[in-house]
């Protein structure tokens, strides 16, 4: 190959690289741009010396969404960083994160790790507070069950005294999957926050459903299902599994069904519809 050949060879390709870039800024500016508009957000867009950034306010929960460029030794990567605040802070100490693999060797070394006493939830939840008494109080059943849900769809998310952030690889370009992580973040921390109205039922179904009483955990369940005030997708799980449990499937897949309406975004929900559909 001749050097005149390699250079126009080595310029194409940097042309090529640079539209790809240009290409890929501006999807990102139209999906950012587009979910400002929809939440009322206030936008920043990447620049020379600045990247793109949404904040803005949804039912009482500060929201912020930014691109960031996370460091690890020789490599870096793109990502797309969430977070959703309380309107005030809890004031407990806590951290709440998935259980890793390693957890209990940690535990071995002095890890603190406040357990509730609830298998489920102590598997699958590193708890972290200042004070033990208080924040198993705060971990009521149903924000149990919210928790685990949380951090199984969003693996490296933390649930702390101001409120729940969670990342993901690349920087976001489907304005869809921003809108439905924002919804559902914002919908956790509120409950998280403070309890819904008619949330004892939920935490009443959930108990029962844990001492194997069942007739007692649907007809709760549905109570805090018809509340409109309390209506969760948890309420509808809750009522699926009990009539799953019971070999219900068609009055199973409705419950799920029901729970997938209420928060479109939820994977799960649409698995066990799906699970119990095929099962009738």
């Amino acid at each position: 190959m001749t050097p005149l050949f390699l250079t126009l060879l080595a310029v194409g390709v940097a042309a090529i690289v640079i539209a790809a870039v240009r290409a890929h800024r501006r999807k990102v500016d139209a999906a950012w741009r587009y979910v400002a508009e929809e939440f009322g957000f206030s936008y920043s867009p990447a620049g020379v010396f600045t990247l793109p950034r949404l904040a803005g306010e949804v039912d009482g929960c500060s929201v912020v969404v930014e691109f960031f460029r996370k460091s690890s030794g020789k490599h870096s990567e793109n990502r797309t960083r969430y977070g959703v605040s309380y309107p005030e802070p809890l004031s407990l100490g806590l951290r709440l994160t998935r259980e890793k693999v390693f957890a209990g060797v940690a535990k071995l070394f002095g890890s603190q790790d406040i357990e509730v006493g609830n298998a489920t939830f102590d598997d699958a939840v590193m708890v972290k507070g200042d004070d033990p008494a208080a924040v198993l109080e705060f971990l009521t059943p149903a924000r149990q069950m919210r928790v685990v849900r949380l951090l199984a769809n969003f693996d490296e998310a933390v649930i702390d005294d101001s409120g729940i952030t969670w990342s993901r690889r690349h920087t976001e370009t489907n304005p869809s999957r921003m809108g439905g992580v924002i919804r559902r973040l914002v919908r956790n921390a509120r409950a998280l926050h403070q309890r819904p109205d008619g949330e004892d039922e939920l935490d009443a179904a959930l108990t029962a459903r844990r001492e194997a009483r069942l007739d007692e955990a649907l007809e709760m369940a549905r109570r805090a299902a018809e509340r409109p005030e309390a209506a969760s997708p948890e309420a509808a799980l809750v009522e699926g599994d009990i009539l799953a449990t019971g070999g219900r499937f068609h009055e199973a897949a409705d419950a799920y069904a029901r729970a997938g309406s209420l928060e479109p975004a939820d994977a799960e929900a649409t698995a066990l519809a799906e699970e119990a559909r095929k099962r009738a």
